[in-house]
């Protein structure tokens, strides 16, 4: 997908928690707080990545404790998969061993421990979706800048 397209395209988190209600919930929150998302909520793990095999998700915000498959392992895939995708965590069991796995392994940009203030969440999510925008700001204006060199080179 072209620099243009990903321009085009809506701002796209995938949303993955085996609690029926709080992922519903969740996600009709970030549906309204992000005026132009798409907001995919997705109920496991090996779900999650099926998607993230056929789309390009810009956000992954993932619970740890499901059944089949844990966030963690899902992180580690979605990064391997998928590694320009930001990631938070989701736990109603707070660990710092887990915490720690999210962020060494997963990468996750955030962790929130379960019950959390979901205006906070949005806050993260629009603080990572603005510096998504910056740094693809950045590669387009390293890219012009590169054709203008080779332009420059290539004239008599």
């Amino acid at each position: 997908m072209s620099e243009a397209e990903k321009d085009r395209r809506p701002y796209s988190v995938l949303l993955v928690d085996d609690e029926k209600d709080t992922l519903l919930s969740l996600a009709e929150f970030l549906e309204r707080g992000l005026k132009d998302a798409q907001v995919l909520a997705i109920a496991s793990g090996k779900d999650a990545l099926q998607v993230l095999e056929k789309q390009s998700v810009d956000l992954l915000i993932v619970d740890y404790r499901m059944p089949v498959m844990d966030g963690l392992q899902v992180l580690h895939r979605a990064r391997q998969m998928a590694p320009d995708v930001d990631r938070i965590m989701l736990t109603a069991y707070p660990d710092v061993n887990v915490a720690i796995r999210a962020i060494n392994d997963g990468e996750v940009a955030r962790f929130f421990t379960k019950p959390f203030d979901p205006e906070t969440l949005l806050d993260a999510v629009r603080a990572l979706r603005r510096a998504r925008l910056k740094r693809g700001d950045r590669s387009r204006a390293f890219a012009r800048g590169m054709d203008t060199l080779r332009r420059a080179r290539d004239e008599p």
